[in-house]
Parts: structure tokens; sequence; C-alpha cells
């Protein structure tokens, strides 16, 4: 059963009774829940203390952790979970995250770490975003947030619900599941840094570092257009089966066209010959050059006979 974890040691957020604790898993999963069903107990993995009453709750705040950890753990019941829900694969608070409104995607640097970001906002009034931390063991690094968002005229309004970490590995498909409250971080604004609003800026949850938050700017994958909805779910399903259906010839011409443009020893576009080539038997106006060259030998030929005969006739007058 997965929990819902409030980390005492690294938020600032402290509940003052236990209601505090049953109102914020309520608020985070959208649903009324009780103290009745709600499985809640203090640990830092080497002690651990059942919280029931409000005297629970304020012996675990005092106490000392004998680690440098120190939560306060839920168990989250089965009714606030989708049916065969999946982590990464489902949402928890959307039917599906198919219906998508408008998708943005950003790359930043976070306390010197490269973070990758996508922000789904979804016709039912809910957002999806995932960090992806790169380079962290066999698998990426990810961290998914729900919760639910309205328009402003200059943006939009997020107000952050859950958040679950999810890392596969050679073993398992994920490690042991567990949703952290965000009561300290629960708000904020996106704005948007542009006329056609295809861009946005603003202050997101950190996954890495100190600081609760970072500064962000992400970027709209698709222009806006005047239904959306209809868009998105017919394109992501046409592009699936237009590449599945493709027919191997038909990449053939791409294929060729992209190694034309990335070889350097192909050239697509049609050579002249060289003039060197024609230089040796055609003239610049194009009549035979031969003529040219038979002139040539003829008048070196005259030169040596003349040459020959003027040398020659000292030498005869002397004999």
């Amino acid at each position: 059963m997965p929990e819902f974890d409030f980390d005492i040691k690294k938020k600032e957020w402290r509940p003052s009774c236990v209601n505090d604790l049953v109102l914020e898993l309520g608020r985070s999963f959208g649903v009324t829940v009780t103290l009745n069903e709600l499985y809640i107990e203090g640990t830092d993995y080497m002690q651990k203390q059942r919280i029931k009453t409000e005297a629970d709750l304020k012996k675990w705040l005092k106490t000392e952790s004998k680690t440098y950890e120190k939560f306060i753990k839920i168990k989250v019941p089965d009714r606030l979970l989708p049916k065969d829900w999946e982590p990464k694969k489902m949402m928890v608070l959307a039917p599906s995250k198919k219906n998508v409104l408008a998708q943005y995607f950003g790359d930043e640097e976070v306390s010197t770490r490269q973070v990758q970001l996508t922000l789904k906002i979804l016709d039912c009034g809910h957002f999806r975003l995932k960090q992806t931390l790169q380079g962290s063991g066999p698998s990426p690094y990810w961290v998914i947030f729900e919760g639910r968002w309205k328009r402003t005229p200059r943006g939009f309004r997020l107000e952050f619900c859950i958040r679950y970490p999810f890392q596969k590995s050679k073993k398992r498909d994920e490690f042991d599941l567990a949703f952290e409250a965000m009561p300290d971080c629960k708000e904020t604004t996106l704005a948007f840094s542009d006329e056609a609003e295809k861009q946005l800026s603003g202050q997101l949850p950190a996954i890495v570092g100190s600081d609760l938050t970072s500064w962000i700017e992400l970027v709209q994958e698709h222009a806006k257009e005047s239904v959306p909805k209809a868009r998105f779910n017919v394109e992501d399903a046409e592009d699936v089966a237009s590449e599945a259906s493709k027919p191997v010839g038909s990449q053939q011409p791409e294929q060729e066209s992209k190694t034309s443009r990335t070889s350097p020893s192909v050239d697509t576009a049609p050579q002249q010959p060289p003039v060197h080539q024609e230089s040796c038997s055609v003239a610049e106006d194009g009549e035979p050059a031969w003529p040219l060259y038979v002139g040539l030998v003829f008048f070196l030929l005259l030169v040596f006979g003349f040459s020959w005969n003027y040398l020659s006739q000292p030498l005869s007058g002397e004999l």
C-alpha cells in the first residue's frame, strides 16, 4: 500500500493537530477522508510511533530523531487510487492524461544539475508535471507532480496536490512508492513571456538542491488552435498509427535525403564538367585546337632549320 509522507526535516510546515494531516491528505487526492480509515505513523527508520491522538502527534514532533530523517507517514486507502493504477503510466487525479489542451517543455540547470520538464495542461482542470534527472542509475530519475490549474489573464495558476518519484531498476520496475505531501508549496503562477502565449516562466518545485523552488522557462510544443482538445486527441493517435503503418519503401527517399545532407562526399546537385578536361581539345570559341599546336610545331622546325643553316656557313668557309 502506498504511503503519503510528511518530511518533518525538510519541510517548514508543521501540523498543529491530527486533523491537519487528514485535511491535507483529502486536499491532495480531492476526496473526503476520515481519521478512522487512516493508519498514521511517525518514523525515522530506527524508531516508530503510532499517531492516533493530539498527544501522540505532539510527542512525536518533540522526539529527537536518531537519524537525519524524520517522517509522518499515512497509509493511502485503496479507494483513493484508480483501479489498476500504475505509477508514471497513469494519473491519480485525472482519468486520463491524453486530453491535453497545451503541452510545454523545458530544459533548465537546477543546482548544477540539468533537469528536463514536461507540463501537460488537461481539459479536465488537472495538470501533470514531469521532471527528469538524467544520469541517475540505470535509468533516468523522474518526479511526477499532479494538481489543478486555473487560467489567469497572464498565464496559469497551478495548485500542487501530490508528488512522487519513480525510477526503473534492473530487478524491479519501481521501488517502494511514496507520495510526498506538499503543504508548504501548494500554489505557483506561470506567466506568459510572449504575446503568442507559447512561452511560460515562473517558479516550480525543485527536485534537486536545497531550494524548494527554482525559476523555470517552458516552451509550448504546438501552436494554440481553436479546438486544441480535438487536435491533440486525434494527432497523438494518428502519429502512432502512421509510424506503425508506414511502408518501408516510403521511408527510403527521406533516408536518402538525410544521407545527402549529412555525408560530405555526396552532392545531390548536378555537377558541370571541369574546364581543364576540354582545354586540350576545344578552344574558347568552340573550334578545334589541334591546328594551333601543328602551326606551333611547324614554326619551331623553321626556326631550328634557319638557325642550323646560319651556324653551318662559317664552318664550311674555313674548311
